[in-house]
């Protein structure tokens, strides 16, 4: 009886090595998605590969296609690294949707929300504030994580805010600069969960056995996952969050999240419609991260007025922009942050804000 046992054991055990060995052999491994941008392309004139998990930045003073960055490789005004006395500061940071550009067009700088967000904090008479855009093309949250350790200690920000969009999820794996085309490959974004042992062993077993990942993904083509992790290691996002959160507390700053829904034909993304929505909601909540969630503002419009182009399902446009301007606007004074005043009038009626006729001024446009 023993003896069958040990051999029963024993055989369901080689069956699972071998069959891991199997599966490792077999799986596909390859990376999910590879952007290519040829020459002339904004993507490739204006970015440089760096080292680490930054991957790419902008280069300094540099235009093409009505997109230029400035002095400190932003696509932003013109901005002093030394921030004088008395001077506030708010460093909006995001991908493309942030910057304000897409394949598509590109939204007027001045209309981005970042510097709408900045005419709308505005004092003459009191707090000089600035909102800086550090919005990047095709970044993620790892990204973002990055980006902050290795300039938010030089720019001195009073407060963050993080423009998140859907595939902030994904994970860029490397980058290639050749002389004719940009390279961005992605790791695979997602793996589903369908048999569901806890979000801890889940992350272990997708992250370790090939046999596993293979098994969810077969169950999800005959079942609704239950929910997805990031492959292969299934934390980078969560650490990056956790990083950028702590690095707030560290520098003693409020942080605040906007959430940009997709524009899909069937009406705006929502945590109960979209799943990628949700596990960005959810990983921005269990951070204790103040959020706008900015589909509450956009339902007021049809998705097509939102639209950069009616075939672009995820770059607002320049009344979008203004309304995730007064949205970040509305939720840092609920905030109750001392050096930004309640002018309620600012954050008012986006036609009223984007009006030639009014204080913006028709450079504005």
């Amino acid at each position: 009886m023993r003896r069958n046992c040990l051999a029963f054991f024993l055989g369901v055990f080689a069956a699972l090595v071998l069959g891991e060995l199997v599966c490792r052999l077999a799986e596909d491994r390859r990376i999910s998605q590879v952007l290519i941008f040829p020459r002339g392309n904004a993507n490739y004139e204006l970015t440089r590969p760096v080292p680490g998990d930054l991957v790419y930045e902008f280069v300094p003073g540099r235009c093409l296609n009505g997109l230029c960055t400035n002095s400190l490789g932003l696509r932003d005004l013109e901005r002093r690294i030394v921030k004088p006395g008395g001077l506030k500061r708010i460093l909006c940071v995001g991908d493309s949707i942030t910057m304000g550009g897409s394949m598509a067009g590109n939204v007027p700088l001045l209309q981005t929300w970042p510097l709408v967000l900045e005419r709308l904090l505005d004092n003459p008479d009191g707090q000089r504030i600035e909102s800086w855009n550090a919005g990047f093309s095709g970044y993620n949250l790892v990204q973002y994580a990055a980006f902050l350790k290795r300039r938010a200690k030089k720019i001195k920000p009073d407060a963050i805010i993080l423009g998140l969009c859907l595939n902030d999820l994904s994970v860029h794996q490397v980058i290639h600069k050749y002389r004719d085309r940009f390279e961005i490959e992605f790791q695979h974004r997602e793996q589903a969960v369908v048999f569901d042992l806890g979000h801890g062993a889940n992350q272990w077993l997708l992250g370790h056995s090939a046999m596993w990942r293979v098994v969810n993904r077969g169950g999800a083509s005959m079942m609704e996952p239950k929910y997805g992790l990031l492959d292969p290691d299934g934390s980078r996002a969560e650490a990056a969050m956790k990083k950028i959160k702590h690095l707030a507390e560290d520098m003693n700053i409020p942080l605040l999240a906007l959430i940009f829904p997709r524009l899909d034909d069937e009406g705006y993304s929502t945590p109960e419609t979209n799943r990628d929505h949700r596990r960005l909601s959810l990983l921005v909540k269990r951070e204790h991260v103040q959020a706008v969630e900015l589909y509450h503002l956009f339902t007021r419009y049809p998705v097509g007025s939102l639209r950069m182009d009616p075939r672009d399902k995820g770059h607002p446009n320049a009344l979008g922009h203004c309304l995730a301007a007064i949205g970040a606007y509305r939720r840092l004074l609920d905030m109750k942050i001392p050096w930004i005043s309640s002018k309620e009038h600012r954050a008012g009626e986006c036609v009223d804000i984007l009006a030639p006729d009014n204080r913006f001024s028709s450079s504005f446009f």
